[in-house]
Order: structure tokens, then sequence, then C-alpha cells
């Protein structure tokens, strides 16, 4: 029913989450000395070779459950974010502004206070964070505590700890073994909530197959191929899918109601209080109701990804800038300054130009090639406008003619200007002003009679 997810299609949609505040760099873990191994003497010619000692290889302690105990009271949530990127190699704590995740490394994430979005190959949360986490990768273990909601995505997320707010996963294998203050929505090949599992709230599961045990404090709602059901739900159970079974340990307080290519499957010691209804049939002309909260919550993260993404792309192309053509750069950032309504002007012009430019060209048959080019290299162009722009703005607090000042400036200019983006109705104001402005200092830039940083 699903598509296996791929680690490239996890990067590039949930790229985790606003370039806006990043922590500063930290510690790496200190490597563990190798072992002492003891040199044997070679045995004497007529000798025969001392025995070796067999070595006990000592077994990996067993997952343990989280302990049936009442969830703490939800904190008070905190607005701060945290950026983590995965440096070239593993470290427990993220160095400023680290591309390493976008080569596939390993991140983990100990003890935060506000919220964290971290993107790596692989990214482990054994300690506590005191606010949202939105985490992307290929595999991803949360065995600590969250205190705010739970966004993952990834080929693999395995979520051991607990999380006391909201938790939206989505990926290939999906196993949940914690506990799940409020609701829970899952998506994915496979989904499996196991004994263990505690949801406080309504629980949504999709994919391919879906067993779902331990405990529902709601209404859950379930569509796959084929839906295990052997939990104590508190609420009312819908199912369509394939096939459903009901297992032994099943025990419905509310109504079940269900639609599948068959009857249900029904273990007799299984129980359902509050009735059954359901039909044989077509199991996927009906869709299951997703709640606000939900579209919402979608809708935050796919608009903090963008952000991310951006903000990021902007970076690198105004890193480029910077590094290869530093005169050029000194130029237009002193162009904000000097000539700020040419700027602006110019600006309005190259917003639209491209695009008038793609649509005469593709109107004949010669221009296709050079149209599509040109629809192609807008994005590229815009970020880069948006990063002068923001480099502008950041260029009035940061002096300075060397590289590293013009990178401090442009990634201080980024910072400022992601954080705003995020901003509701003042956000996207803010970011079109600063592209709008960068596109016009590209053109200040390119003039030869444009004024010097020190003129400026």
């Amino acid at each position: 029913m699903l598509q296996p997810f791929k680690s490239s299609l996890v990067r590039c949609v949930f790229v985790a989450v606003a370039i806006g505040l990043i922590p500063p760099a930290s510690a790496q873990t200190p490597e563990a000395p190798p072992p002492k191994t003891e040199e044997v003497a070679p045995p004497k010619p007529g000798e025969p070779a001392p025995p070796v000692a067999a070595q006990a290889v000592p077994e990996a302690p067993a997952p343990q459950a989280p302990a049936d105990k009442p969830l703490e009271p939800l904190p008070e949530r905190r607005g701060d974010f945290e950026m983590h990127m995965g440096p070239p190699r593993a470290v427990r704590e993220t160095s400023v502004l680290g591309l390493g995740a976008l080569m596939g490394q390993r991140i983990e994430i100990t003890d935060r206070d506000g919220a964290v979005a971290a993107m790596a190959e692989e990214i482990t949360i054994p300690g506590r964070v005191g606010g949202d986490v939105f985490a992307a990768g290929r595999e991803i273990s949360i065995a600590g505590a969250v205190d705010g909601d739970l966004r993952a995505m990834g080929e693999r997320v395995l979520l051991n700890g607990q999380v006391r707010g909201d938790a939206s996963l989505a990926g290939q294998d999906l196993e949940v073994n914690g506990a799940v203050e409020r609701e829970l929505h899952a998506a994915g090949q496979s989904v499996r909530v196991n004994e263990s599992a505690r949801v406080g709230g309504k629980a949504r599961l999709a994919g391919q197959d879906v067993e779902a045990r331990g405990r529902f404090a709601g209404d859950v709602t379930a569509a796959a191929e084929t839906v295990l059901i052997d939990a104590a739900i508190a609420g009312d159970l819908s199912v369509r899918a394939r096939r459903i079974t009901l297992g032994p340990n099943a025990d419905i307080t509310g109504r079940f109601e269900w639609r599948a290519a068959e009857s249900p499957r029904m273990d007799p010691a299984a129980q359902v209080r509050g009735g059954t209804e359901g039909e044989v049939g077509d199991w996927r002309d009906k869709r299951i109701e997703v709640s606000p909260g939900a579209m919402r919550a979608f809708g935050d993260a796919a608009r903090v990804g963008f952000a991310l993404m951006w903000a990021l792309t902007a970076f690198l192309i105004g890193m480029v800038i910077a590094l290869a053509a530093p005169d050029y750069y000194d130029r237009a950032i002193a162009g904000l300054r000097a000539r700020p309504l040419p700027a602006l002007g110019w600006g309005l012009l190259m917003l639209f130009a491209p695009l008038a430019l793609a649509i005469v060209l593709m109107a004949t048959l010669i221009g296709i090639p050079l149209g599509l080019f040109t629809l192609f290299a807008y994005p590229i162009f815009l970020a880069a406008g948006y990063a002068l722009g923001a480099a502008a703005f950041a260029a009035l607090l940061v002096r300075g003619r060397h590289g590293g000042a013009r990178i401090g400036a442009l990634a201080l200019g980024l910072v400022i200007f992601g954080a705003l983006a995020l901003v509701p109705w003042v956000g996207g104001a803010v970011a079109l002003v600063a592209m709008w402005l960068g596109l016009g200092l590209l053109v200040i830039g390119a003039r030869r009679d444009a004024p010097t940083p020190a003129a400026a």
C-alpha cells in the first residue's frame, strides 16, 4: 500500500527545521582507549604452542520496557529552537552549521532545553529534550524524554522513550515501545505499537501492516492491508483493511466499526463492549478523517522544513559568491547604504524579468531549451538574491572585509531572517523584502561605478 521510504527522499521532504537559532559547538565525546593486549612469547623449537584462552563476549543488555507509571504533567513550552547537524564524524554535541548530516553521519542529542531540529543518517536521543523535536534521517531512535511534540521521519523510527506532547512518525519501519501522552500519528510500511506502549490520546495508524498492542486511552483509527489489534482501547476502534484480526488481549471499551475485504477474525477471548458494526466490501472507498490538529502539525513541519532548506541553499550560494568573487560581493553589500532606492528598482525588475524571458523563449521552438534552463535557474537566482539581501542587513552589524567577516555576516543575516520567516503573516513579507533588495544588489555589484565598501 505504501512504498518504502528512501533516505534521499527523507532528506529532501523533511529537512528538519528552522535555520533559526543554532547552538554553539561543544566538546566531542572522548574515544575510549584501545584495549591492552598481552604479548605472548613464541614457543621454543620442539615445544607445543601454548593454548589460547577463550574470551567471553559480554551479552548486550536486553532493552527494558518503560515502567507502567502515570505520565508526568506537561511542562510549559519554550519557543527557542536549536538546530543539530552532524559534523564529519560521530559526536555527542554538534558544531555550528556543520554539514556532516548531508554526507550521512551520526549525531546524538542529550539533555537540551528548547526545541531541537536534527538531520543525519543516524539520530539518537538518549536524554531529555525540553521542547519539540524535529528529526529526519535514515535511522532515528528516541530513548529519552521529549517534553514537547515529536516529529520524526526516517527509514526506521524507534520510540522507546516518553513524549509528553503529540508524536507524528513517518517512515518505512515504525516501532513504538514507549509512552505518548497525547495523540499518536504514524504512517509507514510497517507500523508496530508494542505491548509496553501507552498512548494518552487518539491514535491514527496507517501503513501496509499495522499492529496495535499496549494501551490506548482514546479512539484508535487504523488503515492498512493487514491490521492486528491486540490492545486495550478505552475509546472507539475504526478499521479499514483487507484483513482484520483481533487478538486475545483485545479489549475495546467503545464501538468497533470496520470495513474489510472479509469478516474480521476475532479470538474468543477478545472483548468489544460497545458493540460491533461493519461490512464486507471495498475497504479503500472511504477516507479516514484527518483531525485539524494533524493537518496543522503537518503544515508547521512542512513550513519549517522548507525554511531550513531555503536558508541552507542561500547560505551555500552566498558563500560561493563571497569566496569566489569577494570584490563583487563587497560592492553588492555596500550598495544597501549607498544606493538603496536603485537597488529596490533593479530588484523589482529582476524579480519578474527572468520569468518574462522564459515565456518569450519558450514561445519559439528553438528557444524552448533556453526557456527551460531559465526556469530551472530561477530558484537559484532568487536564493542568491535572498542571501545577499540578508547579508547586506547583517553587514550593518558585522564589519570587516576578510573572508571570516563576510561568511559571518552572511550566516548572521540568514539566521535573523530565517527566524523572522517563521513568524505567521510577517515572515513571508520579510523574506520577500530581503529577496527583492538582494536581487537589486546583484545588479549594483556588477556595475563598475558601484561604490566600494570604504566609500559607502
